[in-house]
């Protein structure tokens, strides 16, 4: 090849070019090598890109890995004592962050049992009843110290086998189509219990590592099965909704490396109830590696 210096003035500048001239080598091949570097360019190019995206996945995900927490429970209880059979099964799963906390559960209670009665107005039949409930509890910390608590669910399907009994007895006794055509007699109405839940509070540190306060109000509304009476008037049917107030205060303290206490105090307000008090105060004990002394003492007044 040979090389000729070419002058070329701009703007009175003189720049020099290095122009490069070929004579055995043709451009047709000269082309075609520059598309092969490029072509192997291309594809070094394509396999780093791909090998940077898998290791920012992977690190990625092990970032994620290090900040998330999993957990997933579940249990299965059963009873059968002749009359009735029980069954409680709950499925949880349990998520930390750095800064918060979820908690969700699936309750499902099962109840079969044999209705009977003394009643002579009534007759004995198999009963099977289901009942799916839903809650979700969330926990998220504010600073250092403070705590915020949050959560809430729902429900339907009676709470126990009691209120499916009772509820049997009243249909029978009150919820004869003959009956309802009595003036007086035609208040029965067929249950449909459910309800849901909410609640809010905070959980406050005022000394480290050894004095934590909690306080919490929660708000809870159930449709349940009513209870009836009879009396000169005719049939009268209790309240079949409930609003219910609760309100929690509660201090936990570490009194030294043995000792741990614990002191409850609950107020509970529901629709057509008078109040209730509640408080109750435990104490732990360390009574070595293996041993544990566990008291508490509660007092309730309504």
């Amino acid at each position: 090849m040979q090389e000729i210096f070419q002058f070329f003035p701009v703007r009175n500048v003189k720049v020099a070019c290095l122009v490069f001239k070929p004579i055995s080598l043709s451009w047709p091949l000269i082309l075609y090598c520059c598309f092969l570097l490029q072509l192997n360019f291309q594809v070094a190019r394509s396999d780093q890109v791909e090998k940077d995206l898998e290791s920012s996945e992977s690190s990625k995900i092990n970032f994620l890995k290090s900040l998330l927490s999993h957990e997933l429970q579940s249990d299965v209880e059963w009873m059968d004592n002749g009359a009735f059979r029980l069954t409680q099964s709950t499925l949880g799963y349990k998520m930390d962050f750095p800064s918060m906390e979820w908690k969700g559960s699936l309750p499902w209670n099962t109840y079969d049992l044999d209705f009977k009665s003394p009643d002579a107005l009534t007759n004995p039949v198999s009963l099977d009843e289901n009942r799916f409930a839903a809650q979700l509890n969330g926990r998220s910390t504010l600073n250092n110290k403070v705590q915020m608590l949050y959560g809430g669910g729902g429900y339907k399907g009676f709470s126990d086998y009691r209120s499916v009994w009772f509820d049997e007895y009243f249909r029978q006794l009150y919820g004869d189509p003959s009956l309802l055509a009595i003036p007086g007699f035609d208040t029965y109405r067929d249950a449909d219990p459910h309800g849901w839940n909410a609640f809010f509070g905070l959980r406050i540190e005022y000394l480290p590592s050894s004095g934590y306060l909690e306080i919490q109000g929660q708000y809870l509304r159930d449709f349940i099965s009513p209870g009836y009476e009879i009396d000169f008037g005719g049939l009268i049917r209790n309240p079949d909704r409930l609003n219910t107030g609760v309100f929690n205060l509660s201090t936990e303290n570490v009194l030294t490396t043995r000792l741990r206490s614990r002191l409850d105090y609950r107020y509970t307000s529901t629709s057509e109830r008078e109040g209730r008090h509640f408080v109750q105060g435990s104490l732990n004990a360390s009574l070595g590696e293996r041993w544990v002394s566990r008291s508490f003492a509660c007092y309730a007044r309504e």
